[in-house]
């Protein structure tokens, strides 16, 4: 019996009692989370398989563990001592009620409803076949035993009511399988049916092999009526004796079947392609579909009530989701939130605290969107009037949102200056491939060209929004060591310009601060990797960033150069406390530090020393960050959090503050105890101003999440998954004036005081 439960089972403690044993447990789970609070923002509608638990359906996408219930849905994403991955592949329901998720890469996550709670299930502390997991599968053997099987792209496990049965691990086990990349099993009788990569076989019970062959290529098994069904393609046949029969009758002929749902009398299928959807078997009439429409469809269940639920998969994104089948009709659900494309490439914070982002992936449509903390607004390029080009960066001039394109191909013409208003798009067609862009005090709006093909980039484009006509300026213009420029900044009549690999251009607009180039009074100066004192970290520049002070950062391949000043850099690399040296993403703050990318190697803070000399560096790295190459970053207006636009997806991430709380009275819950039933929830007095933070159990469990809030505000309605709070211990983790703060709070079932 847990700690927990033991607590739970008494429904009387004394204040004593509760304060010694926060005292010494509270801290431990309190520390185990991690120092401000992560957000995970992933698209949660590329459904690989869908199971029911009672009415809840569950489904697994390649951006994590989706719920959805009645009228309402919850995701998890992979998190320390949480999900291990957001890349799930497969998912089953043991008879427990617990949800097994089987993972691309990782192993085995076993969720626990009732503590929404992840376990582990990997192949460093479980006998299965590695941690690429194809299918799970749970049945009911002949013994009424339950009975979990394992594929994977090593071998495959099985297991009788959690004990293994058999197993077979390549480069472990010899075995008599055409491959170890298992595709999928299926249990008929007391033998174990196995679909490989290079054929089907059988296991006996006394542990035999046996070949079997097939007309076609087997990627789907199901057991039906004591009987193996097998589907490959858009064809699916069954076994009777040492026949196959074909049963096929009714199924479109475009079609990939990807999943079977055997029921009483009748047989669901999903299957994807021109023609997929789902498909109900019946002995009397063969398939038919179910009602007209057409999506691919990954996988189906059925709830305990009966509603038909299939999930689907659309590289296109519109026909994907969960699609629910009431007997009449079908109604498609999807979890609002950013897109498939999830390699981010810019973001940027308007004046108007709205986040703006694009993504471009190769193979990929372009995407732009915007997040305004409530809601998504997503524009694919090539359509409703916008230009069919990846966009490389955002910049937004009044109510005018700036695109910058680049690196199109020969002849493409899309590479466009454009903009948009409302649902209302230009072109400058005259300014092409920019690569970066920034907007300087006068509202002038500055456009870099960074093309791979060095003839196709010009410069540096200084462009007027109202009247939409513009300057370049060159190479021969100015005296740029290149115009493969990836980096612009400017501000205080100065242009910092970051070139490919040609070194770093300060350029002084002169006395007019009207920029001339050459023949003007402007002052130019370069600086290289070869200098002394002006020596920049690579000659090859990829972020800029003016701070509040006026010192300009500049994250190069080779560290981060500080301008100070005085007129010299100062250099940080790796051996300065930086986890790579290569930046790829900057955003500097007002304390004088900043928010890092670098190459692979997650985020890293930058906080100036206490003494005012030199900086701390504190680095967070997966699970934390979707993934861990970061290539934007964004602080928001309060610069209390910081975005991170990764390859794999978008996080946020809203630290602990420690600020001087001087003699702020401290954050305490009220009231405390919490009777259950006696008052609307939970609030917090004291602390010195707006609080954020989170409330969780003692299994480290986020049942509430609370920002800004005041003493009238309710942190916590005291309930867990919609029903009410089991009696007990919980933390209140408070970020407010002061730092992090643990405190404890007792939930009681008892009479209500006067």
């Amino acid at each position: 019996m847990s700690l927990v439960r033991t607590l739970r089972m008494i429904p009387s403690l004394s204040i004593a009692t509760l304060t010694l044993f926060l005292l010494f447990f509270a801290p431990i789970r309190a520390f185990a989370q991690s120092d401000g609070l992560w957000r995970t923002y992933l698209y949660g509608n590329d459904v690989r398989d869908v199971v029911a638990s009672g009415d809840d359906v569950y489904a697994a996408t390649t951006g994590g563990l989706v719920r959805w219930t009645s009228d309402d849905y919850e995701q998890w994403n992979r998190e320390p001592l949480g999900l291990l991955s957001d890349s799930l592949r497969t998912a089953v329901v043991d008879g427990g009620g617990n949800v097994w998720l089987g993972t691309e890469r990782v192993g085995i996550s076993i969720f626990t409803p009732d503590t929404r709670s992840f376990a582990p299930y990997t192949s460093l502390l479980e006998p299965i076949p590695g941690d690429r997991i194809r299918r799970l599968h749970i049945q009911t053997d002949d013994e009424g035993q339950e009975v979990l099987l394992v594929a994977a792209e090593q071998g495959y496990s099985s297991f009788v009511d959690g004990d293994l049965r058999s197993s077979c691990l390549e480069g472990v086990d010899i075995c008599d399988l055409p491959s170890f990349d298992i595709l999928d099993l299926a249990l008929v009788g007391d033998e174990l049916w196995i679909a490989t990569a290079d054929g089907l076989v059988v296991q006996h019970p006394d542990g035999s092999w046996t070949a079997v062959a097939t007309p076609f290529d087997i990627l789907v098994l199901a057991t039906y009526e004591d009987a193996l069904l097998a589907a490959g393609g858009g064809r699916v046949i069954r076994r009777t004796g040492d026949e196959w029969v074909e049963v096929g009758l009714g199924l479109p002929s475009a079609i990939v079947v990807n999943d079977f749902l055997p029921g009483e009398g009748s047989v669901l299928l999903a299957a994807s392609g021109s023609q997929g959807g789902v498909f109900r078997w019946s002995d009397a009439s063969g398939w038919a579909r179910l009602g007209t429409d057409v999506f691919p469809a990954t996988s189906v269940t059925v709830t305990e009530s009966g509603l038909v639920v299939a999930g689907a998969s659309d590289v296109g994104e519109r026909l994907d989701g969960i699609w629910e089948w009431d007997g009449a009709s079908w109604r498609q659900r999807k979890v609002p939130g950013p897109a498939l494309r999830a390699f981010y490439r810019s973001l940027r914070m308007s004046q108007d605290g709205v986040l703006w982002f694009s993504t471009a992936e190769r193979s990929r449509a372009p995407l732009v969107g915007s997040f305004d903390g409530a809601s998504w607004v997503l524009r694919n390029g090539g359509q409703n009037g916008a230009l069919g080009a990846w966009t490389f960066n955002t910049e937004q001039v009044g109510d005018e949102v700036f695109l910058a394109h680049c690196c199109c191909g020969e002849g493409d013409l899309n590479c466009m200056l454009e903009s948009f208003v409302g649902d209302e798009y230009r072109t400058l067609e005259d300014v092409r491939e920019i690569w970066t862009l920034d907007v300087d005090e006068q509202g002038f709006l500055w456009g870099a060209t960074n093309h791979g093909d060095e003839t196709r980039s010009k410069g540096v484009y200084r462009v007027d929004p109202t009247s939409r006509t513009f300057q370049l300026f060159g190479a021969a213009d100015v005296g740029f060591p290149s115009n493969q420029i990836t980096a612009i900044r400017v501000a205080n009549g100065v242009a910092w310009v970051g070139t490919f690999d040609a070194g770093l251009v300060r350029w002084s607009f002169g006395s007019d601060g009207i920029p001339q180039g050459i023949g003007g009074d402007d002052v130019v100066t370069i600086y290289k990797s070869t200098g002394t004192l002006d020596r920049i970290a690579s000659d090859s520049v990829r972020q800029i960033e003016i701070a509040s002070d006026g010192r300009a950062w500049i994250g190069t391949t080779a560290g981060i150069s500080i301008y100070e000043s005085n007129g010299t850099f100062t250099n940080l690399g790796a051996s300065s406390g930086l986890p790579n040296a290569e930046i790829t993403a900057l955003a500097v703050d007002q304390s004088g530090g900043a928010w890092v990318g670098t190459r692979d190697s997650g985020l890293t803070r930058l906080t100036p020393g206490a003494s005012g000399v030199g900086y701390e560096y504190t680095t967070y790295r997966a699970p934390l960050l979707p993934n861990p190459n970061i290539e934007a970053l964004a602080l928001s207006l309060d610069e209390r959090t910081v975005w991170c636009g990764t390859t794999r997806g978008l996080a946020s991430f809203t630290p602990l503050r420690t600020v001087d709380a001087g003699s702020a009275e401290k954050a305490a819950p009220f009231p405390n105890p919490f009777v259950l039933g006696c008052t609307d929830g939970l609030r917090l007095s004291g602390g010195g101003g707006l609080l954020s933070g989170v409330v969780v159990d003692l299994d480290g469990r986020i049942l509430s999440r609370f920002e800004n809030v005041t003493p009238d505000d309710v942190i916590w309605d005291v309930t867990d998954g919609g029903e009410p709070a089991a009696p007990g211990l919980y933390i209140v983790r408070v970020q407010g004036p002061r730092d992090l703060e643990s405190v404890g709070v007792a939930v009681l079932d008892g009479a209500c005081s006067r």
